[in-house]
């Protein structure tokens, strides 16, 4: 499956035009000769005559090249075309120091080239060739040469870079497993040209996008690959006929929504995304199925692209989740691993009658059965049954435990990767400081430390057409980033946006009052000399993930929430004046935002901070006050009375806000009911769930009465005006209920046909692996007809297997009955994987 687009086209190139190219090229990769004289071609033509050799130069030193290039592959050819060229040196007397090269548009025996060189230095010469593969890399770095000759149309650094990096992929990946999703993938990506690949960390999305390109450009060598980002499509998108493999790798975001692919999620991309694959285009995304799920809720900005929700003509969605590979799927994938892997026999000996039962695990995943064959991460790893499990049931933990035991070069060399988002230059000549003073490290010494991790806790990819060394998995950082909670320095440069948001404190009372909590659960105190670097990271990281995020508004609304609760909750008084004296002034925008409600609203209270510091902007005060005014009297709000908003508001607009909610509050209470019925309680999956939110609304109506009563604005009037409500309310409580437990009803009887048909097929199925299968229709089928989400149809089907009260017997005792079955003849496909 090797991309070979350049050195087919090249193994085609006639002798004229063959010889043409080694006069343009060769001057470019050796600076010390002169201009090439071409020999063997009549003049202004690509026609070859006769005579040797077929082109030749002088280099700096005066001495003699003499270059043949051929196309003939007839054995021996090199090595006569050579002879002829040192005859012809020895009669000019030039032979001494001269140098001979053999241009060729094919791969020469070695056996040949051995010869070659043998017959150069016995007569004082240097012999030097350039292969199909030699030449056809030079032709990738000289593209206006690769288009001159072999008519192929200059490339980007990107497709360069993918290049080199599926083809780094195949040389490693040659025992890779093509399970039932390379097969679905692949089907859609050739006949419909797109795919989306869904699963969770460490579920092989990568591989397999790597493996569906690999395989796409061996049988169509014509096509370009090249991994990029939704924007970088958009700037590189131009209409017309397209022979691209275009691969979005967590096109969403990498462990959660990116803002920047986040921005790119809108009709105009997609439709170009669309008109690409309408123009022979073949596209590939993978995503973290939960980040695609909070993007589909915005379904507005990508109707246009009809492979993810469908059009009239086509409402299948092209995705195919990584979320159930079958026994023997599992097994293979794990047996290659421990098989090719770098573990001693006598390691593989021990792990053998373990491995059937680990592929069976639930929590199985590709990369920790990778993670299992790679001798580095068996450190004090016991072969035993609990202790295997927690292999696979404890990736982190365990990682975590594995990473603590590395050498310190190697620590320092996997943190200096984590830390450079494009990746380390290889080799290493610059690299975070922090890292290198805190592990007493040089450069050296992490060039060694990486070559050893290679593999197993990094790789290698091109990027910007340099060599770079990159994580081997994301998660491996996700892993890490914690343990460093303790060094402040090196964990404001390792975490991410939401780690510094959600584990530093700047308010050492804080951390004082969680001395009991446990360590993992601590927040780490942020002392006052490391303030500037912890603001730098926090918005140089602002523009990153963020999990909670389903539209741009979204987006905007809880990072901005997020950093109000920080500076709310988490600092000190001395924070906040030495942020405000510090020219960063930020308060406007963290004690504003497009908030719906007042209760439990951290700008307010962080507004309330800085107003008793006397450091809140009159401007910004009163752009806070007239927010909350507006929320409050647009909506069934009563968090005006809590002490932080009287504080901001002063008492004489909180009384104002009081005769307000005396004319107006059991209206507003009643419309606040009806919006929750329309929009939220109409997804409750309950009846008794609806009682609980009816309940909690009273209690607010309550609240609101108490409040009247407390500042004597209450009347019996009132009183009979809100015992009308609370019996309107009631009916509509009552009939949403009914409506509810109808819609629930009508799913159970679903699931229930699915769920039977499913069960009568296991009466000719004899292996887990079948069983499994049809555990997936299941799901699948459940899915497609209630449009629900995947988790939706698997806990209906998992309602049903429990419930034993059903006409087929106790499905469950028979699933099992059947998931134990084993042939009498099955091949143990372990048996040899310790020879």
């Amino acid at each position: 499956m090797k991309i070979n687009l350049t050195e087919m086209a090249l193994s085609h190139l006639s002798g004229g035009p063959l010889q043409r190219l080694a006069v343009d090229l060769l001057p470019r990769l050796h600076s010390d000769w002169g201009g090439i004289e071409p020999y063997g071609i009549y003049e202004g033509s690509s026609s070859t005559r006769k005579g040797t050799p077929d082109a030749y130069c002088e280099r700096v030193n005066g001495t003699t090249v003499y270059i043949q290039a051929t196309g003939d592959k007839k054995p021996n050819k090199v090595k006569e075309d050579l002879e002829k060229s040192l005859k012809e040196l020895i009669k000019l007397e030039k032979v001494k120091d001269s140098c001979c090269v053999a241009f060729l548009n094919f791969t020469p025996s070695d056996e040949e080239i051995t010869k070659c060189k043998q017959l150069c230095q016995s007569v004082g010469s240097e012999f030097i060739y350039y292969s199909n593969a030699l030449i056809s890399s030079e032709l990738n770095k000289h593209q206006d040469l690769r288009e001159k000759y072999l008519g192929i149309d200059a490339v980007s650094n990107e497709v360069l870079d993918t290049i080199d990096t599926l083809e780094n992929w195949r040389l490693n990946n040659n025992h890779y497993v093509y399970t039932k999703f390379f097969d679905s993938s692949y089907k859609f990506l050739d006949e419909l040209g797109f795919v989306m690949i869904q699963g969770e960390a460490m579920s092989g999305k990568t591989e397999l996008s790597f493996a569906l390109a690999n395989r796409l450009l061996s049988e169509n060598p014509e096509y370009e690959p090249i991994i990029l980002t939704l924007d970088q499509f958009e700037n590189k998108y131009r209409a017309g006929r397209l022979k691209k493999v275009f691969i979005f790798d967590n096109v969403f975001g990498d462990t959660s929504i990116d803002e920047i692919r986040h921005q790119k999620c809108n009709k105009d991309i997609f439709s170009k995304l669309a008109k690409a694959i309408d123009s022979g285009a073949k596209v590939i995304f993978t995503t973290r199925e939960y980040i695609f799920n909070k993007i589909s809720e915005e379904k507005d900005s990508i109707i246009e692209f009809p492979f993810l929700f469908g059009t009239l003509e086509n409402r299948k969605q092209i995705i195919v989740k990584l979320d159930n590979y079958s026994g023997e799927e599992a097994e293979e994938i794990l047996y290659k691993h421990i098989k090719h892997g770098d573990l001693p026999t006598e390691k593989k000996t021990l792990l053998k009658p373990f491995l059937k039962g680990l592929a069976a695990l639930p929590e199985f995943k590709p990369e920790i059965a990778r993670r299992l064959g790679i001798n580095q991460f068996h450190n004090d790893l016991v072969i035993n049954q609990d202790s295997l499990e927690d292999f696979f049931r404890k990736p982190i933990k365990y990682f975590q435990k594995i990473f603590n035991e590395l050498s310190i070069n190697d620590r320092a060399a996997l943190l200096s990767v984590f830390l450079e988002k494009e990746g380390l230059i290889k080799p290493l000549n610059s690299a975070n400081k922090t890292i290198f003073k805190y592990f007493n490290v040089d450069y050296p010494q992490i060039n060694i430390a990486l070559d050893h991790l290679n593999k197993s806790f990094v790789k290698t990819v091109i990027h910007n057409g340099f060599e770079v060394w990159y994580p081997y998995h994301l998660s491996m950082k996700e892993a890490i980033t914690p343990l460093y909670k303790n060094r402040m320095d090196v964990f404001l440069n390792l975490g991410d946006f939401n780690s510094l948001i959600d584990e530093t404190s700047c308010n050492e009372d804080e951390i004082d009052e969680t001395s009991n909590e446990e360590e993992e659960n601590k927040r780490a105190f942020v002392a006052k000399n490391h303030w500037p670097l912890l603001v730098e990271k926090l918005f140089e990281t602002y523009s990153e993930s963020i999990k909670d995020a389903s539209d741009l508004m979204d987006y905007s609304y809880f990072k901005r929430a997020s950093l109000s609760e920080y500076f709310a909750y988490h600092t000190s008084d001395e924070f906040l004046i030495w942020f405000n004296t510090a020219n960063l002034n930020l308060w406007a925008y963290l004690t504003t935002n497009n908030y719906t409600q007042i209760q439990h609203i951290a700008a307010y209270d962080l507004a309330n901070r800085l107003l008793k510091l006397n450091i809140l902007d009159g401007s910004v005060r009163k752009t806070v006050e007239e927010n909350i005014e507006n929320i409050a009297t647009q909506n069934f709000d009563l968090g005006f009375g809590t002490n932080a908003i009287r504080g901001i508001l002063g008492e004489e607009k909180v009384l104002n806000l009081l005769e307000y909610y005396n004319k107006n509050g059991i209206d507003l209470a009643y419309k606040k009911l009806e919006e929750d019925i329309e929009y939220d309680l109409i997804d409750k999956t309950s009846e008794q769930a609806i009682w609980d939110h009816h309940t909690e609304w009273q209690k607010s109506v309550d609240e609101m009465k108490a409040l009247l009563i407390q500042h004597n604005l209450w009347t019996l009037e009132k009183q009979t005006e809100l015992d009308e409500m609370f019996k309107n309310a009631e009916q509509d409580i009552l009939e949403l209920a009914d409506e509810v437990e109808d819609e629930k009803s009508n799913q159970f009887e679903i699931a229930n046909d699915y769920v039977s048909a499913g069960i009568q097929k296991l009466q000719f199925v004899y292996d887990a692996g079948g069983v499994e299968d049809i555990l997936s229709e299941m799901v699948l089928g459940i899915q497609d007809e209630l449009d629900c989400s995947h988790q939706k149809a698997l806990k209906l089907v998992q309602e049903q297997l429990l419930d034993n009260d059903n006409e087929n017997g106790d499905w469950l005792s028979i699933i099992k009955e059947k998931l134990s079955l084993q042939l009498p003849n099955q091949h143990d496909i372990f048996s040899d994987v310790d020879s």
